[in-house]
């Protein structure tokens, strides 16, 4: 049995899956030091490398950002970074976040009745600034059947005051209905080099247009059924000529569908039980996979031991 410190009780939710680990209240009596929390604190991260010099070679962070400069050759680390391997430091490992609602919200019998009818042809509903998101904007919006809304006040909302879990999980699922009827759902990148929206499509039956966002979270090649575009070589023109295309091939739209639904289903939460889930109770709580499987994946790399069969 391996003992872990958690920094974040966000951490138990993922923990107590594995009959390898056992949390220890000791700090001295832990094999490894868990830091998980969403974005790139650095300063946070300094902090604790500090403060835990001694258990220097126990530390593992879990971040969803994408931090971009060299951090160590001995700690391990977690994020939605793109970036080569050994970039960030020796033992790095790319993994996908996404919003803990779309596991409670997700339903396999709506999602994959490919004859359920789906109006709009494209779709985004987040926050915009400048760069990506706003030129994907200035550039979609105008053609028909295109559809991207401007919630770059959702912060505002959710920070201004204490929002319980019903709260956000609604707001959460005002999008999922949405996405129930969406054939592409644009996944610009976010505050890392990936979209949590891309997990959150899946499930809804839609097919993820990733732009300038080349993640393989796990190793996955997320291109078998999500759509893939580089802005340095694909113009918007032809970025929308393209989907429109696609859309228009049945087959090609209806194979993509089946296999993005069977890898959330399979790989993504499989094992993965709801009511275990404590949403939101941090605003920092994000989920990287929560199936079985995937904290194998997690945990083989951790710890440096194989945990489970990957060729299974």
């Amino acid at each position: 049995m391996i003992k872990v410190y958690i920094f974040n009780p966000i951490s138990k939710i993922w923990i107590h899956k594995s009959p390898f680990l056992s949390i220890t209240s000791n700090i001295h009596y832990a094999d490894f030091l868990i830091f998980e929390q969403n974005g790139d604190p650095i300063s946070s991260i300094l902090y604790i490398k500090k403060l835990y010099s001694k258990y220097y070679l126990k530390l593992i962070f879990i971040l969803s950002g994408d931090q971009n400069h060299f951090i160590d050759n001995i700690s391990s680390w977690f994020s939605c970074s793109t970036l080569p391997n050994n970039t960030l430091c020796k033992f790095q490992k790319q993994i996908f976040v996404t919003n803990p609602s779309i596991f409670r919200f997700s339903n396999p019998s709506i999602q994959l009745n490919l004859h359920n009818p789906r109006s709009i042809d494209i779709y985004f509903k987040g926050s915009i600034w400048d760069g990506l998101r706003k030129n994907m904007k200035t550039y979609l919006e105008k053609y028909p059947n295109v559809i991207i809304e401007d919630y770059s006040s959702y912060w505002n909302w959710r920070c201004e005051k204490h929002r319980t879990n019903e709260e956000i999980q609604e707001k959460a699922f005002e999008l999922y209905n949405t996405l129930l009827h969406v054939k592409l759902s644009l996944c610009p990148k976010g505050n890392g080099n990936s979209s949590m929206r891309i997990i959150e499509s899946i499930a809804c039956g839609a097919v993820p247009v990733l732009i300038d966002d080349f993640s393989s979270p796990y190793g996955y090649d997320l291109s078998k059924f999500c759509l893939v575009f580089d802005s340095k070589k694909d113009s918007w023109e032809s970025i929308y000529d393209t989907c429109i295309q696609f859309i228009h091939n049945t087959s090609t739209y209806n194979s993509y569908r089946h296999k993005g639904i069977e890898f959330y289903y399979n790989v993504v939460c499989c094992d993965f039980t709801p009511n275990n889930y404590y949403d939101y109770y941090d605003i920092n709580t994000i989920l990287y996979g929560s199936s079985s499987f995937l904290i194998s994946h997690l945990l083989t790399h951790f710890f440096r031991t194989p945990f489970y069969d990957f060729s299974i």
